[in-house]
């Protein structure tokens, strides 16, 4: 399975050479825009495999540190009667995150 992980430039937080075993391209394009399917898009119940992490890079180090990195199974549990957090299950822990940020994870259901 081919995985990216794609930053954006903007933020001064890490240097580019600290990222380079990633081997990461650089792109400003939020996941829906190569047609792929985002973590927010996902119904209740279902279980998906994260394929690509997306979005600001303080953003995308976070979700990547929480676990949500390219190739983990997740399952969606539940989301808030208001639409806003999303109950996660994977690797045995539940973690709830906001929609915007669930955009930011490519998935492709399981």
């Amino acid at each position: 399975m081919k995985v990216k992980v794609h930053f954006n430039k903007t933020s001064a937080l890490a240097s580019d050479e600290e990222f380079e075993h990633l081997n990461a391209p650089v792109s400003n394009a939020p996941a829906t825009s190569s047609g792929a399917r985002t973590l927010a898009d996902v119904k209740v119940g279902a279980v998906a495999v994260i394929t690509g992490v997306e979005g600001e890079r303080p953003l995308a180090i976070r979700l990547m540190e929480m676990g949500l990195l390219p190739g983990t199974r997740v399952e969606v549990v539940r989301i808030a009667p208001l639409g806003d957090p999303m109950e996660l299950r994977l690797r045995g822990f539940h973690l709830s995150i906001r929609r915007d940020e669930a955009r930011g994870l490519a998935v492709e259901p399981e």
